[in-house]
């Protein structure tokens, strides 16, 4: 009665649907966050109520319209997103943006990087959809397949510190062949 209760709760306007929730057996979960109000989303995702379908974290990034702190704590605990065969490139691709831009609540660049590898992405994320940041993150997408190995990316890292670029450079299988003097 799991979600009965969360409608009933949401209906009377209560402010304790975040301890309801938390305190629940451990078993009550939404399997889809279709079948119950986006009010309750936020509660859900803080207590790890729903699994990381898709589905669920699509739905969720389009009402929230950001990677929020709840929402980072799903994608933190799992570390993967599942069921992504069902789903369109253009919305894996929008997923993949949003989730690289949440540094705020997932600042860990692997584990953004993972989630994002775990999307099954057929074709390479454009460089300049993804913020320039300082760390290992380019390395990272470079390491796993997600970015072009090109002048193009290298580039799109020249405002950032040398590590950054070096971790880039480290990573890359085809960095020789694209090296110029001018672009180093």
């Amino acid at each position: 009665h799991f979600l009965e209760v969360i409608e009933d709760i949401l209906s009377l306007e209560a402010p304790r649907l975040s301890d309801v929730i938390e305190r629940a057996a451990p078993d009550c979960e939404v399997t889809d966050l279709a079948d119950v109000s986006e009010g309750a989303w936020p509660g859900l995702a803080e207590h790890r109520r729903f699994p990381a379908t898709f589905s669920n974290v699509s739905k969720y990034l389009v009402a929230r319209g950001e990677v929020d702190a709840h929402l980072a704590k799903i994608l933190t605990a799992t570390a993967e997103i599942t069921d992504t065969n069902t789903a369109d490139e253009k919305s894996k691709t929008a997923l993949a943006v949003a989730i690289l831009a949440a540094v705020d609540h997932v600042p860990s660049a692997a584990l953004r990087t993972t989630l994002v590898e775990s999307l099954s992405l057929d074709d390479y994320l454009a460089v300049d959809t993804i913020a320039a940041e300082v760390g290992d993150l380019f390395a990272q997408l470079l390491k796993y397949n997600l970015i072009a190995d090109d002048a193009v990316s290298y580039k799109h890292l020249a405002g950032t510190d040398w590590p950054t670029r070096k971790a880039f450079i480290r990573e890359s299988r085809s960095f020789s062949s694209y090296m110029t003097p001018a672009l180093v």
